[in-house]
């Protein structure tokens, strides 16, 4: 059996259910919108499963080059569309009474199975090919399209389309019976309402109406031919008698000449046609792409990197998408991120998922450049509500889901850490998050861990610290970019809270508001804040400032 997704050595299940890191990562947006776009297939087997070798990488990779490059995209839509269209009618065939019906039904089934297998093979056969799994699918056609028995099925299914392309007929009706009589008429009613209702026949509309009143063969007009076609068939019988017993031979001789390991290959391309197609659609907008460099090393450098799922969703309203470079320097396994609310910390760490996520996957990475070893595996562990039903807090939600992660001890992994024990006091955060890192650090695993404690950044061998950047007037304005330096320890959350007027004066201004309209003097109430102490008050405002 022929693999486009591995050599045939290796062995890889396919997963079938969603990843944990998917939804974490926006991977299950990325691979929902391929899937709108490639409706007749199931993707999301095909990207759930992660490639269990660096082996498996790099044949993907050189499968991907091929494609994109040396052989034109095309050939592989339409090798999909014939098979595609070759099951169609094999369910059509399956489904049909008729004798003659049937075995016409088949030789159509056999004629488009027959386009796609040699459309293709002709096309690999003039490329010049780089990737072991091309080379493999070019050589397996060569022995399907070379065997005595196809070739035989295909000049005769050649042969007997050109025969039955020749049958012609028309029908007379008149009040008290029906006329089939041989040959094509001079003049057709079909082309005669086109001539009496010229604007009902424009070209856009012509192609519609063809189909739905022009009867081009009473074979493929129903599963169950009804009485106009079983007469028409009975007619068609007649005239050629030979035709119909050599069909009928045919479809008895050739009936296993169908392999549906060409299924498998359509399937199987489906999973490097369909990030082709989003791919290019977003380097229509600008969008940057590139294979990444598998390094032996451990050398980890990306440049440029961003968000594929944000500037998706970015760029059909035309707004930017800001990009980022990283490197892993010698012995560095870890980056604790902190910065302002709001800074595009989450976003980055996204971003970084996604591309080693897509390197592993043996495909082109949203990056200018991106050089990284391989990974074992991808864990994530995003921030979640607190669950109404389970009736857990949030802390807990945020244990339940961390415990495998770190039971199972997997190694060379990928771990993002995102907002980790934000409902614990800062002191026990800053004791579990330093657990966590060393865990995951002797695991030999890289990764990124989002937090305001800055203080993770100063106490663990191997963690380096990015800062998300804000600039301006108190700095206000997020540029969404991150810095290597030291953490500063402060949110920069006064602006977020100006912005939705949660300030002590606002605050303030508001409960006057409703006190007034509740009929109570609001001078009163100011005395008894006054009196009760105006520490807490300010206290407040330092809490919500600090987010």
């Amino acid at each position: 059996m022929i693999s486009l997704l591995m050599p045939q050595q290796e062995v890889n299940d396919k997963c079938k259910v969603m990843p944990d890191y998917f939804a974490d990562l926006n991977l299950d947006q990325v691979v929902s919108e391929m899937q709108v776009r490639n409706k007749e297939y199931d993707l999301k087997n095909l990207f759930y499963t992660y490639p269990d070798s660096e082996r498996i990488v790099r044949f993907r990779q050189e499968v991907f080059r091929d494609i994109e490059s040396t052989v034109m995209p095309g050939a592989f839509w339409d090798f999909s569309k014939a098979m595609r269209e070759t099951r169609k009618q094999l369910e059509f065939w399956k489904k049909t009474g008729q004798e003659q019906q049937k075995s016409v039904c088949f030789l159509g089934v056999v004629s488009e199975y027959m386009e796609g297998l040699f459309g293709l093979f002709e096309a690999l056969s003039g490329a010049k090919l780089v990737s072991e799994g091309l080379t493999k699918v070019r050589d397996r056609l060569s022995e399907l399209v070379t065997d005595k028995k196809m070739m035989s099925c295909r000049k005769k299914a050649e042969q007997l389309n050109q025969q039955l392309s020749e049958l012609r007929f028309h029908m007379t009706l008149t009040d008290s019976q029906m006329t089939i009589a041989t040959g094509k008429k001079e003049v057709l009613y079909y082309d005669k309402l086109r001539f009496l209702f010229p604007k009902q026949f424009e070209t856009k509309k012509e192609g519609r109406l063809y189909e739905r009143y022009y009867l081009t063969s009473p074979f493929l007009a129903n599963e169950r031919l009804g009485y106009l076609e079983t007469e028409a068939v009975s007619v068609y019988k007649k005239l050629k008698p030979e035709f119909f017993k050599e069909v009928l031979e045919f479809a008895k001789t050739y009936e296993d000449v169908i392999s549906e390991e060409l299924y498998e290959l359509e399937q199987e391309l489906q999973f490097y046609l369909s990030y082709l197609s989003y791919q290019q659609e977003m380097k229509k907008h600008g969008c940057t792409f590139c294979i990444p460099e598998l390094t032996t090393d451990g050398a980890f450098q990306i440049t440029e990197g961003y968000d594929i799922a944000l500037a998706w969703k970015n760029m059909w309203v035309a707004a930017e998408t800001v990009s980022n470079s990283v490197e892993y320097c010698e012995a560095e396994k870890f980056f604790v991120v902190t910065g302002p609310n709001q800074g595009g910390k989450t976003t980055f760490a996204r971003s970084i998922g996604q591309i080693v996520y897509f390197a592993m996957q043996g495909l082109p990475v949203p990056a200018k450049a991106a050089r990284l070893p391989y990974f074992n595996g991808l864990l994530t562990h995003f921030s979640a509500e607190e669950s109404a039903e389970s009736g857990r807090g949030k802390l807990k939600e945020e244990l339940i889901r961390l415990g495998p992660m770190l039971k199972e001890k997997r190694k060379n992994c990928f771990v993002i850490l995102n907002e980790l024990f934000t409902t614990a006091a800062t002191y026990d955060a800053r004791i579990m998050g330093t657990r966590v890192l060393k865990h995951f650090i002797l695991q030999d695993c890289r990764g990124i861990y989002v937090t305001h404690i800055s203080e993770l950044t100063q106490e663990i061998d191997g963690v380096v610290s990015l800062v998300a950047v804000a600039d301006g007037e108190n700095h206000k304005r997020r540029t969404f970019r991150l810095e290597r330096r030291p953490a500063e320890g402060t949110g920069y959350a006064a602006d977020i809270v100006e912005r939705h007027n949660l300030t002590y004066e606002d605050i303030v201004e508001r409960l006057n508001r409703r006190l007034s309209e509740a009929g109570q003097k609001p001078e009163e109430t100011t005395e008894k804040s006054e009196k009760t102490g105006n520490g807490k008050a300010e206290g407040t405002e330092t809490e919500v400032a600090e987010g």
